[in-house]
């Protein structure tokens, strides 16, 4: 029984101790940026940006999906293939930039678009309803590549 005791006595002091100041993030590091940060566009308030040609669109589905249809004027930019040569070329668009994909919650525009954001790529928004529902609504598709 005694070892159990020690044992037991050394864990309660390990959950009272108060926390390392060596542990938790340096007060000299970036933010990070969470899903939460990156803000979503309705389909309404996208369809007026891209008639004022007002957004910089972003196809992060498949190549193949992006030759098979996509919305006029949107780039490919395939989650699969990562961001490797995208980032500076995004960085410098001078336009709010809006990521889409066919996923049911929009998951891999908002993977991309939260790891834009990390990487300082300002004005950076999701898709609501993406690609499903641009199709769905009888938007223009376009089969260019671009």
């Amino acid at each position: 029984m005694k070892p159990f005791g020690a044992l037991l006595g050394l864990a309660v002091s390990l959950v009272a101790a108060p926390p390392s100041p060596a542990r938790g993030p340096s007060p000299d590091a970036a933010p990070t940026k969470t899903e939460a940060d990156v803000p979503r566009i309705s389909m309404a308030d996208f369809v007026k940006g891209l008639a004022q040609d007002g957004l910089l669109v972003v196809d992060v589905r498949s190549a193949e999906q992006y030759l098979q249809g996509h919305i006029p004027g949107a780039i490919s930019v395939p989650l699969a293939l990562g961001l490797a040569g995208q980032v500076e070329r995004l960085k410098s668009q001078k336009k709010p930039i809006v990521t889409y994909c066919a996923c049911p919650r929009e998951e891999e525009a908002l993977l991309v678009a939260t790891s834009l954001a990390e990487r300082n790529v300002p004005d950076v928004r999701v898709l609501t309803g993406g690609w499903n529902d641009w199709f769905n609504a009888g938007n223009p598709v376009s089969c260019r590549e671009r």
